[in-house]
């Protein structure tokens, strides 16, 4: 009988741990948002290519963190200026990267540790966000396809999405996705990229048969491409329905944060299952002695 009980004891142990690593995954506090994500508080980091004046972090740096932290977000702005390098222990303080490709270089300037970096930031469970913009007469696509290349799209040529160089109101087909959810318009100029995406990638708008916005879910950390960086510019999000897209795209990166078990939490999971495992092995050994008592 005191076998029983303690047996007893240590299923009701084993119980809670399972329970307890069962909420582990889904531990952030999360409120329902009109995109139809949820705003969990994210940390992000928007990080500008250029090592000019021209499309550094200045470009937004007021009110795009403003609208953004006003979800509950936080938000740091930089550019390869201030920060040369993109590191692993960089990203270990975030939660999402904007990644917008605002430099237009001959060549591609990611070294291949900082492309491993991002990618393996985005396998861990953390969100990302692709930006680029126009191939010609200037490129902005080559560093977004460093990055972008690896998870099925690619940015090239140049596309009219609008009434000429100033960013005007445009109206999208959009599909059913979070991403589009309270949007009608965004605002859009005559030189942006076009996009060509792969079979797991889902496209959310177009316009006049060119992909403007697509979105990758994968299992994996979320991730939104755009073919113009100059949506999440300061000067751009009271235009349209812009601020709603800009905060839809924080709030759906964030939404499955945490899912992916950590290795914490897989240790946990690893010795529930141990511990079940030798529960049931005392116990049989037990009953086996008692029959062979009878």
């Amino acid at each position: 009988m005191r076998f029983i009980g303690v047996t007893k004891q240590m299923l009701l142990v084993l119980t809670a741990v399972i329970l307890w690593v069962s909420g582990v995954g889904h531990n952030v506090s999360a409120t329902p948002n009109e995109g139809g994500g949820q705003s969990t508080g994210c940390s992000i980091l928007v990080y500008l290519t250029t090592i000019t004046d021209t499309y550094d972090s200045t470009a937004c740096d007021s009110i795009l963190p403003m609208i953004l932290q006003s979800h509950g977000h936080t938000v740091t702005v930089t550019d390869r200026k201030g920060t040369s390098v993109i590191t692993p222990l960089l990203l270990d303080d975030y939660d999402q990267l904007w990644f917008l490709s605002t430099y237009p270089a001959a060549v591609a300037q990611l070294a291949q540790p900082e492309i491993d970096a991002i990618l393996d930031f985005r396998n861990q469970g953390n969100g990302l966000l692709i930006m680029a913009d126009n191939e010609s007469p200037d490129n902005y696509v080559d560093d977004a396809n460093q990055i972008s290349i690896p998870l099925g799209v690619t940015f090239h040529g140049t596309g009219d999405h609008g009434h000429g160089e100033v960013l005007t109101p445009i109206a999208p087909d959009f599909a059913d996705h979070p991403l589009a959810a309270g949007v009608d318009t965004i605002p859009g100029n005559r030189n942006e990229a076009k996009m060509t995406v792969g079979n797991d990638v889902e496209v959310v708008a177009t316009y006049q048969g060119d992909t403007l916005i697509a979105a990758l879910d994968d299992g994996y950390g979320r991730v939104v491409f755009d073919v113009s960086f100059l949506r999440v510019f300061d000067g751009s999000i009271p235009i349209g329905d812009n601020e709603q897209y800009v905060t839809n795209i924080a709030d759906w990166l964030c939404a499955d944060e945490n899912d992916i078990p950590t290795l914490t939490e897989w240790g946990l999971i690893i010795f529930g299952v141990v511990l079940l495992g030798f529960i049931t092995w005392v116990f049989l050994r037990r009953r086996k002695a008692a029959v062979s008592l009878r």
